[in-house]
């Protein structure tokens, strides 16, 4: 009896029909044995991934210093204060060099998705979205913008504008779209103009000109309008 099964055996490493009959003929038998409805559909490919749906939209505050030291936190460090409360750091501001003490230029609310635009003092413009500024405590300094930014030479953060993240209904990303408002600029020497949000959609990661300026000419500030704000300079 062992001689026949021993021959068994061999003919079956010897013939792929009977393998392949044994797997199939065990499998059914898992099958029917283990056999329950499937608890989660199998839906179709509903696209790439997006980098947005693997960080969460929570609020952030963004701050930027004079000597160029920005970073973003969880506003979930900060807390509300009674009233009569001493505060607390927000940011470290000294310097090794008692001359050139640092100070906070830019702070202002966000959520991670949103995108933010740097224009500079020569006129160009950075886009970054928030989740790609460096996160830090609360009371560290951050890093330094160069490092963040790819700057030209003497240039420096003259003003900074936050979009909002927003989408339609499909999930698209609409936040420069043509009803997206205009983006108001001034100059040093009283130079103003605006422009559509929507013609910055096309941004570059070494940025790209926002205002043409004349030599001894410098932008101070820009301001996000409807288009039909009034303004006063």
């Amino acid at each position: 009896k062992v001689i026949e099964e021993i021959k068994d055996l061999m003919d079956i490493l010897d013939k792929e029909s009977r393998v392949l009959g044994i797997i199939k003929t065990e499998l059914i038998e898992i099958k029917d044995k283990h056999a329950t409805p499937r608890r989660c559909p199998i839906l179709p490919d509903e696209g790439e991934i997006g980098i947005e749906d693997l960080i969460a939209n929570e609020g952030m505050i963004v701050t930027l210093s004079h000597r160029g030291y920005v970073k973003r936190t969880a506003s979930s460090e900060y807390r509300v204060q009674a009233r009569g409360g001493k505060g607390v750091r927000g940011m470290e501001t000294r310097t090794k060099d008692e001359g050139k003490q640092d100070f906070v230029e830019h702070l202002f609310t966000a959520h991670a998705h949103d995108y933010l635009m740097f224009f500079t003092n020569t006129g160009r413009v950075y886009v970054e979205r928030v989740y790609e500024l460096p996160e830090a405590a609360r009371s560290s300094r951050g890093r330094s913008i160069k490092n963040v930014l790819n700057l030209q030479p003497d240039e420096s953060i003259a003003a900074v504008l936050r979009l909002a993240y927003m989408t339609d209904d499909d999930g698209n990303d609409i936040t420069f779209s043509n009803d997206a408002g205009f983006i108001l600029f001034a100059t040093r020497s009283g130079k103003i103009k605006k422009t559509a949000v929507n013609d910055f959609r096309n941004y570059r990661k070494d940025g790209i000109i926002a205002i043409k300026l004349h030599e001894n000419n410098e932008l101070i500030d820009v301001r996000l309008t409807n288009g039909g704000n009034a303004v006063i300079l």
